[in-house]
């Protein structure tokens, strides 16, 4: 039965916690799918953190009234590098190795087709920027599989943000696009960062100044700027430690470390290396830290024009 206005046949998964109440994401998305008369679905899940989860839910729960789901939201925080959440319910990440693994060994754990969807299903993964994830949306297509053929399944290729209006009690959402630059400090003036902004960026029209001046707030009416830490720990032999040559050397020969830089794009030259003692006589502990520079613009896309599909 259709209560409320909502969509027939729709559920929404809301995989994670808000561990910042500034950045209240899961909170507000879920208010979205609650409360937006053109969103709001008639099913709210949240229990459930993993891929393998959701699929073995819609796999054995059909829609009531029903028997395929026609609208599915799952709401995970990622970026254009994956998704934060699980791919399996013991943990696994969502790599590409893993989802090779997982789709070259007949689904294991997974079923095969999946009950209760069809060819009309939309799977929306409602999180910023993992559209951009074309090799990673395409595989987690592969675990929704329908009888009757595939299931349509996509995301937006730029930041999402949902908000709510205390004033005027409505909670929508909008995207922006990100534009990001790596230094090895924060000692940079905000007329060396727009100029590497506009090194980085030369198409761009964003008014780099300005931007740089203006903190992100909620409703980001204007270009806004942010800086954030990455910092990547790992352990290596002290006999590398004699040059930074050899020390570069040991950090590109391990899949790990340049698995962390390459989905962050960031190169080794723009990180501020600091070595450190342990207890083992040979071994040292080697932080590496870079600077993000973020900077958020507004987008007028239509959301169609924004959203990504994994079979297109």
């Amino acid at each position: 039965m259709n209560n409320n206005n909502t969509t027939p046949h729709s559920i929404t998964f809301i995989v994670g916690q808000d561990s910042d109440t500034k950045n209240a994401f899961y909170q507000t998305a879920e208010l979205f799918f609650s409360l937006n008369p053109t969103y709001k679905t008639e099913h709210m899940v949240k229990s459930l953190s993993s891929i393998e989860g959701i699929v073995n839910y819609l796999h054995n729960t059909p829609p009531a009234g029903g028997n395929f789901w026609k609208t599915i939201n799952i709401v995970s925080h990622s970026s254009e590098y994956g998704l934060n959440m699980n791919l399996t319910e013991d943990g696994k990440q969502i790599t590409t190795k893993q989802l090779d693994e997982i789709t070259q060994s007949a689904f294991d754990g997974f079923p095969s087709i999946v009950r209760h969807l069809n060819s009309e299903s939309l799977i929306t993964f409602w999180g910023c920027s993992f559209g951009k994830q074309q090799a990673h949306l395409k595989k987690i297509a592969q675990l929704f599989n329908s009888i009757d053929g595939s299931v349509s399944v996509r995301s937006p290729n730029m930041r999402i943000h949902f908000f709510y209006d205390l004033n005027n009690n409505f909670v929508d959402r909008f995207y922006s696009e990100e534009y990001s630059i790596y230094s090895d400090t924060e000692e940079l003036t905000s007329s060396e960062l727009a100029r590497a902004f506009q090194y980085q960026y030369p198409d761009s029209k964003t008014g780099w100044q300005t931007a740089l001046s203006t903190p992100i707030s909620d409703t980001l009416l204007q270009p806004a700027y942010s800086a954030s830490t990455i910092n990547i720990k790992f352990y290596a032999p002290r006999d590398i430690l004699k040059t930074y040559q050899t020390l570069n050397q040991f950090m590109l020969a391990q899949p790990e470390i340049m698995d962390s830089l390459n989905n962050h794009n960031i190169s080794i030259n723009k990180l501020n290396i600091e070595i450190k003692d342990t207890d083992r006589e040979n071994i040292a502990l080697i932080n590496c830290t870079t600077i993000k520079h973020s900077i958020l613009t507004r987008s007028n896309l239509r959301e169609k024009d924004i959203m990504v599909y994994a079979d297109r």
